[in-house]
Order: C-alpha cells, then sequence, then structure tokens
C-alpha cells in the first residue's frame, strides 16, 4: 500500500470534517468566484449593472467562503454564502428579466437553492453562544460536578444511617 507524502497528509489534516462535504463546498465555491470572474471580464468593458452587482457579491462571498469553509469557521462561512447568494439572486433576476422568450436560468437557480441548503445546514448552529458542541472539556466538568454530586448524596445517605465514620466528632 502506497504511503500518503507527509506533506499531503498535512494539507487534509487541516480540512475540517466532515472533509468530503468541505471539498465539496471549496469546489462549489471556488466555481462559483470562477464563473464571476468571467462574468467581470468576459465581453463588454463595463458589463451591466446588475451584472457587476452580482458578479462583485459573488466573488467578494467565494474570496471569503473558501479559506473559512476549509478551517471550519462557520461563523463567516454562512454571511460569505449569503453574500454569494445575494449576488446570484440577483444575476437570476437579471436573467429571468431579460430573457426572451420565457427562459429561465435553470443552472443559476439551481446554484442559488444549493446555496440556501447550504446556508440553512450550517448558519448558526455550532458557534452561537451556549450553543457550541460539547467539547471534551465541557464533558469532563460534567463527569467532575457528577461524581461530586454522587459523593455528596452519599455522605448525606451515611449522616443519615448514623455511621460513626461520617460523624464531626
Amino acid at each position: 500500500m502506497a504511503r500518503i507524502p507527509r506533506r499531503l497528509a498535512r494539507i487534509w489534516a487541516s480540512i475540517s470534517p466532515p472533509r468530503r462535504i468541505t471539498l465539496t463546498m471549496l469546489a462549489a465555491y471556488l466555481l462559483c468566484g470562477v464563473q464571476a470572474a468571467r462574468d467581470l471580464l468576459h465581453g463588454a468593458l463595463l458589463p451591466p449593472p446588475a451584472t457587476l452587482i452580482g458578479a462583485v457579491c459573488v466573488a467578494a462571498g467565494a474570496i471569503l467562503a473558501i479559506p473559512t469553509a476549509w478551517r471550519g469557521m462557520w461563523m463567516v462561512e454562512a454571511p460569505a454564502a449569503g453574500l454569494i447568494t445575494v449576488g446570484l439572486a440577483v444575476e437570476a433576476a437579471e436573467e429571468i428579466l431579460l430573457a426572451p422568450n420565457g427562459h429561465l436560468p435553470l443552472y443559476t437557480l439551481l446554484v442559488l437553492v444549493l446555496m440556501l441548503t447550504r446556508i440553512e445546514r450550517i448558519w448558526g448552529r455550532d458557534w452561537e453562544p451556549g450553543r457550541e458542541p460539547p467539547a471534551t472539556v465541557d464533558e469532563s466538568e460534567e463527569a467532575v460536578r457528577r461524581a461530586q454530586e454522587a459523593e455528596r448524596r452519599a455522605v448525606e445517605a451515611a449522616i443519615v444511617r448514623g455511621d460513626a465514620a461520617w460523624t464531626a466528632d
């Protein structure tokens, strides 16, 4: 079995779990950023205002979302994904309003729906104060509290029974 080079192993370890989902979102953000750059640089010297606004929002969101998704900083990734969604919504609205013969921008709408599901999945879950996932320290503190409570109840029961070892004499 081939051994993974140390550098690749370090890069793989730096990606926040679940890694497959993170890599999928990195690819989505990267493609959104490439599409935004293409919209900004393609064609006319100055794109139409709606295209410009949409592409700038998507590009800025992608620039913010890629490193934050990689490191698992959802408190920044969610607003960045929201910025991408705003940009996609502006571009989709422009395509719908300016499209001939009722053409619908299905691919843009599909990406928009996928971004909305990502935002719904990560928005305000684990990073809100008081809603963090239990850490090892929190679990240890809770175990110590339970042990102290059990010890206190055992001492009280021994005192009630009149056990000589627990009297204050």
